[in-house]
């Protein structure tokens, strides 16, 4: 099992997921054009510079960007998914193009320190596990005036390109179509909470997949959310604790899967408090799946 912080990433885009996007590469790059040539045009590269493409996946991006800084310049595409990028050398090979290509986490690669003009990325910067210390590794390969230019989708509640159309097909999927619970769907949802006193909701929303690993049980990726509290009725407005817990937003909640199901369940819980960060975490989390059981019958 990779050691990386975003190993849960690697072995979902190396998986069927990867093989799939390399597939409908010519689909996904017309779905992509209303990003890809603002972006390129925003990003001011000129002929000469040398270019670090983050999260480059099938190359479309590399080659365009190698096509501006022509042969003068440099162009490395960097990406965990080993599809994509067979796919993306394939391209290049036969567009004759500088463009480069290497197969690692830009989070903690060894980038050739200040060596890139601009660090560019389309949609490929809103998995890193850690991204303060992905950009914090990705600014030692920029020159000392290098320039960062990327595009993001926001959270996933604000992402209508995607949240559209699964919102309008969802009714007519069915359960056996269902998504993979263990993924950003796990976090399109809230809890409405009466505690005998006060109503609040509990609302989440997707920040990034990880890796962990109990003492004993468990290891493999969980879904973390963003939990934020949002109080309703029968509370003091201008109680302290109130007020802190309502304008926080770094609460983070992470959801592991119960074997052989569908259900997930809390991992660990991580708090922001005026002493300091909480956390809640499981030392032990052993499930196995129950057989199913078979009708006895006269």
């Amino acid at each position: 099992m990779s050691t990386s912080p975003n190993a849960a990433q690697i072995a979902y885009w190396n998986g069927p997921i990867g093989q799939g996007w390399a597939k409908a590469q010519e689909k996904r790059d017309r779905d992509h054009a209303g990003i890809t040539r603002p972006l390129l045009e925003w990003c001011g590269v000129k002929p000469g510079e040398h270019v670090l493409d983050v999260g480059c996946g099938f190359g479309t991006t590399t080659l365009m960007l190698a096509e501006r800084v022509g042969r003068s310049g440099r162009v490395l595409g960097i990406d965990l998914s080993g599809p994509m990028l067979a796919l993306a050398k394939q391209r290049a090979e036969s567009a004759s193009s500088i463009a480069q290509f290497v197969q690692a986490d830009a989070s903690d690669y060894l980038f050739e320190k200040h060596a890139y003009d601009l660090g560019f990325s389309q949609l490929g910067v809103m998995f890193f596990a850690d991204p303060v210390a992905a950009f914090r590794n990705i600014r030692r390969g920029l020159k000392k005036r290098g320039r960062l230019a990327f595009a993001c989708w926001r959270s996933p509640s604000e992402h209508l390109w995607a949240s559209i159309p699964e919102s309008a097909a969802k009714p007519f999927l069915g359960t056996a179509l269902a998504a993979d619970p263990l993924g950003p769907d796990a976090c399109r949802a809230g809890v409405a909470v009466f505690d005998g006193r006060m109503r609040y909701d509990l609302k989440l929303d997707f920040k990034r997949m990880e890796t962990v690993k109990a003492e004993r049980g468990y290891r493999g990726p969980v879904v973390v959310c963003a939990l934020y509290f949002a109080p309703v009725a029968g509370y003091i407005p201008d109680r302290p604790v109130i007020k802190y817990l309502a304008a926080q937003r770094s609460i983070e909640i992470a959801f592991a899967p119960v074997a052989g199901t569908r259900v997930l369940v809390p991992f660990w819980l991580k708090v922001p408090t005026p002493l300091g960060p909480a956390m809640l975490e499981a030392t032990q989390f052993i499930t196995q799946p129950t057989p199913p059981r078979v009708a006895k019958t006269q």
